[in-house]
């Protein structure tokens, strides 16, 4: 059963920071007298995890918590994932399409990497990169790090 809960959409563009989670659950409540009981939680962006989407057959069950991973596209995922939060950006979800390319979806753009050349050449590139269209305030679609000279697409 879904209800249509009145007052939501006070809450819409008001800074996160700013909202009272206590005086917002008795409002929501007062509004909608069908509801007894009403949680309200902040989901801060820091928070959110990404999907990470992995196309090749792999056998869920055969891992535990605690286990080292040796699937070097997955290591290589993490180690780009950690640079881009760092960097300041809110990855969506990492696609390992091919056991050479990790496709990080970063709102609406995009940044590939790949496995096949060194990490942290590709990291020096992408944060020089990264850098420079922060200070001109230019706005990029897609970066591909794939190739000796990353392509930028606009």
């Amino acid at each position: 059963m879904k209800l249509n809960i009145s007052g939501l959409e006070e809450l819409n563009n008001k800074n996160i920071l700013l909202i009272n989670i206590k005086k917002t659950e008795e409002l929501l409540i007062k509004i909608n007298p069908q509801i007894k009981k009403l949680t309200v939680k902040k989901n801060y962006p820091s928070h959110q995890l990404p999907k990470i989407n992995y196309y090749q057959k792999l056998n869920y069950f055969s891992f535990l918590p605690g286990d080292f991973i040796k699937y070097e596209d997955i290591k290589s995922g993490l180690f780009f994932l950690r640079f881009l939060k760092d960097s300041g950006l809110q990855v969506n979800d990492l696609d390992i399409a091919d056991f050479d390319m990790l496709l990080f979806n970063v709102g609406d753009k995009k940044i590939i990497f790949t496995t096949l050349k060194n990490k942290e050449k590709q990291i020096i590139e992408a944060e020089s990169i990264l850098h420079q269209f922060k200070i001109e305030g230019k706005y990029w679609q897609s970066i591909d790090m794939r190739f000796d000279k990353p392509i930028v697409k606009f």
